[in-house]
């Protein structure tokens, strides 16, 4: 008998009119680390021969499509992003694997700023966020760098306040832990980072139950506000030319008016 393999779906990227690459998770694999397959689907391949996968060892996290001005101007390649900040370049000349040093909850160089959620090619740079108000650029092979470290956690303040609290069986615990809020450092989970240049890049996440929402004008990383008191943005998509944020998705008109304050020539969509 036969026995089935139960699969995860995760991510998805549309490479062409007629190639899809698809993430999995296999049911067995580790939780908090799990190995991905990443399946690869052409519609105009043969009956029996559209579907192809090969398997990797890092939790993906993240796809896009990014053309590399080193090695091939031409033309976009596949690149995969795991949690842990290890940055996989599938060109076709030949693979190539990077790793954004500090960044990622258990990999050896990390600062604690936690895992990575999200990456995109915005004018053929590649650009990285994720917990902890992690923004990283890509300046070449094996260089990245924080963009800004405005909004960027610190795990020595977090220890500090962690430090002082009584010990859990201790009637004042609960009184520590509601007023210890106000001493923690800042902790922004960035969802997702889409742009149309590098002057014109927006973030968005959460900080706790709050929506955050961010602007990068190629110089500073300016917050804006969402008015909403609750929710969690989780992912931007840029659509045809037009006036930006003409038409949004969950977004509040008085979000709408705040976002009119920087002009580019893409339409905006957040998600919920």
């Amino acid at each position: 008998m036969i026995e089935k393999l139960k699969l995860e779906l995760t991510r998805a990227c549309a490479w062409s009119d007629n190639v899809v690459i698809v993430n999995a998770v296999q049911e067995t694999s580790d939780r908090y680390d799990p190995d991905c397959r990443i399946y690869r689907f052409e519609h105009d391949g043969k009956v029996g021969e559209q579907w192809y996968y090969c398997n990797f060892n890092f939790h993906m996290q993240d796809i896009t499509l990014y053309r590399n001005p080193d090695v091939d101007p031409t033309t976009d390649y596949l690149t995969y992003m795991s949690s842990e900040g290890d940055v996989y370049h599938a060109w076709r000349e030949g693979n190539f694997r990077e790793k954004i040093h500090g960044a990622g909850s258990w990999a050896d160089d990390a600062k604690g700023y936690g895992r990575l959620l999200s990456i995109a090619s915005i004018e053929d740079v590649l650009y990285a966020t994720g917990a902890g108000g992690q923004i990283y650029i890509r300046d070449g092979r094996d260089d990245w760098r924080l963009l800004t470290d405005k909004l960027l956690y610190d795990p020595e303040a977090h220890r500090k306040v962690a430090a002082k609290a009584p010990d859990t069986t201790d009637p004042k615990f609960l009184d520590w832990l509601m007023n210890s809020e106000k001493d923690e450092p800042r902790n922004v989970y960035f969802n997702c980072i889409r742009g149309v240049r590098g002057d014109a890049i927006y973030l968005c996440g959460e900080e706790g139950t709050k929506p955050i929402l961010c602007f990068w004008d190629g110089d500073t990383l300016h917050e804006l506000n969402t008015h909403l008191s609750e929710a969690a943005l989780t992912g931007i998509a840029l659509t045809a030319s037009g006036s930006v944020v003409e038409k949004a998705y969950c977004c509040t008109a008085a979000m709408l008016a705040a976002l009119h304050r920087f002009r580019c020539d893409r339409s905006v969509i957040f998600f919920i």
